[in-house]
């Protein structure tokens, strides 16, 4: 699996998958962007949580689970110097099914 990341100028980048999709990525204005699309650390936070929904989404379907709703709420806590790396990280899924 490869992603291409492309600076498009300023504090903003295009992140090419493999899959095919393009998602533009931008800093924060105090850091010269231009809030063209989600900043970074926010992806990461998606990232996490979304491949985490599909796991389990997908262990339960195959467990012959009826899934009918899944929802992620990932929060994490930065550290208050650079580099402001995630020190804390909680997610809470909310599943409906039987």
């Amino acid at each position: 699996m490869q992603t291409e990341i492309q600076w498009q100028g300023g504090m903003a980048f295009d992140v090419h998958t493999a899959s095919g999709h393009t998602v533009r990525i931008d800093g924060p204005p105090d850091l010269g962007g231009e809030n063209s699309g989600p900043r970074p650390m926010e992806m990461l936070l998606a990232s996490l949580g979304s491949c985490s929904a599909v796991d389990v989404v997908y262990i339960l379907r195959r467990s012959r689970a009826d899934v009918q709703d899944c929802k992620v709420t990932v929060s994490g806590t930065r550290a208050e110097t650079d580099p402001k790396v995630f020190t804390d990280i909680h997610m809470e899924f909310v599943l409906s099914g039987t």
